[in-house]
């Protein structure tokens, strides 16, 4: 069984490069970019949520933010970790 691909061509580029570039956008460039943006927006709400009402935050809340940054860190480690694992 033999089983070929034949990729469309264009002027510019050829069908295989644009495969490459689309699953490098697609599958890796876009999320990770989402990944860090939404990274960032929770860590610098975090900060501004910490130094607003520092006094006013119940032991609770203090449970609480440690128990999400902590999820967070550990979601980020492990799933990237496991990906790069996995590709070596």
């Amino acid at each position: 069984i033999n089983c070929n691909i034949f990729w469309p061509e264009s002027e510019t580029m050829s069908g295989e490069l644009i495969f490459i570039w689309y699953s490098f956008v697609i599958g890796f460039a876009a999320p990770v970019s989402l990944t860090l943006v939404f990274y960032i927006i929770t860590f610098l709400r975090f900060l501004t949520v910490g130094t607003q009402n520092q006094n006013s935050f119940t032991e609770e809340q203090r449970e609480i933010t440690k128990l999400v940054l902590s999820l967070v860190t550990v979601h980020f480690a492990v799933g990237f970790h496991t990906g790069h694992m996995l590709l070596v």
